[in-house]
This record gives C-alpha cells, structure tokens and sequence, in this order.
C-alpha cells in the first residue's frame, strides 16, 4: 500500500535535513557539497553522492508530497542498477536514525533498487545512460512523454549526465522544463565523476531558475 504523511509513523522528516530555501551555493571552504541540502520552496534536493538521494526522495514521500506511487525518471551518466547490500533492510524505515543508517550502507549504483524494495516508486525510466547506447534527443522525448503521462513524478538527475558528448542543444532547457513538471526532484554532483563542483553547482541553480520561468 502507498505511504503518506496520513498513514505514517514519522512526521517531518525533512526536519532532519539540512534546509537552504535559497539559491543553492558552493561552500569553498570544504570543496565539497553537505549531503541533504533540500529546497522546501521548489521541492529540489541537493546531493553529492548519488545514494543520499534516496533519503530525499523517502522525506518527500512521508512529508505526504504524492497523491499515488509516483515513478522515478533517472537522469544518469550510468545505469546505477546494483543490488544493495545483504544488510539492507527491505523494510521502509519509520524513523530518520534507521534511514540514514540504510542509505549509508548504500554504494553509489545501489540506492534505485533500494527504493523499489522500500515501494517507493514501482516504475524506472532510464535517460542519459550511456551503456545503452540510446540517442540522447529520444531519450529526453520519452522522458517528457512519460512525465505528462505520469500523476507524479520523481525527477532524479546526475549531473555526471554533462559527460556525454552529444548534448543538445537545449539540454538545459529540457531538463528545466521536466523540473517544472515533476513533484520532487533529485540532482546529484557526483564528485567522482564531476571534477570541477563549482561549475555544476552553479549549471544546477541555472537549471532551477529557468524553471522557475516556465
């Protein structure tokens, strides 16, 4: 059965995570990002390694952010598709200390099964990947299909996505667009495959202002 804030056990979770209402900023001092940076004001959460996302994404599920079962749309570099750890639990947990524990045991290509085992999402939709050797501009079309199809939507983007050589054009733009239409979305720097952070901070504030305009 799908979880909301009515049927659950915690209440704000979100309370938890670091918050910036803000434009998001770039701490030089650590040259790194803090794990939970969430925007409560667009529904965007900020991550560095990929796996916190699912912190995120089950915040916004307790927090009663969707009205059904949303699916995930999956902006990535890679596919991130490995199964987690036999420690895992399966269970959704029903308090923070039990979620951070579960998402820190999780390598950063193991936390989209985690979440279908916690029932989180039912339903994948891979873009960017480039393993499988799609063409990117198809790939963006089936996204935007699949978000107008779809009552809610988790957008969650790597932005290690931004290594691949057949950007188009309007690939900002695009990606602006399925913000505006998704209930919650995800982005991940990824500092192991996104060398220059500040740069990619910056592309994320871009990307949310221009959907802020639309």
């Amino acid at each position: 059965m799908f979880r909301n804030s009515s049927s659950s056990t915690v209440r704000g979770f979100v309370e938890f995570l670091d918050t910036s209402t803000g434009i998001l900023e770039y701490d030089g001092e650590t040259d790194v990002l803090e794990n939970y940076i969430l925007d409560q004001s667009r529904d965007v959460f900020v991550v560095d390694d990929h796996n916190h996302a699912l912190a995120g994404w089950t915040a916004a599920l307790y927090e009663g952010l969707f009205d059904s079962r949303p699916i995930l749309v999956h902006v990535d570099y890679h596919e991130d598709s490995a199964n987690p750890p036999e420690d895992f639990k399966t269970n959704l947990p029903t308090d923070f200390p039990t979620l951070e524990e579960q998402v820190h045991l999780l390598e950063i290509d193991e936390f989209i099964e985690a979440g279908k085992m916690w029932d989180i999402y039912d339903e994948v939709i891979n873009v960017g990947v480039q393993s499988h050797y799609s063409d990117l501009d198809q790939d963006l079309y089936r996204m935007k299909e699949a978000i107008q199809d779809s009552d809610d939507v988790i957008l969650d983007i790597d932005m290690d996505v931004y290594n691949r050589d057949d950007l188009v054009d309007d690939f900002d733009l695009r990606l602006a667009d399925a913000v505006s239409e998704s209930e919650f979305t995800s982005f991940a720097t990824s500092p192991g495959y996104v060398q220059d952070q500040e740069e990619i901070i910056e592309k994320i504030n871009s990307i949310v202002a221009m959907a802020d305009r639309l």
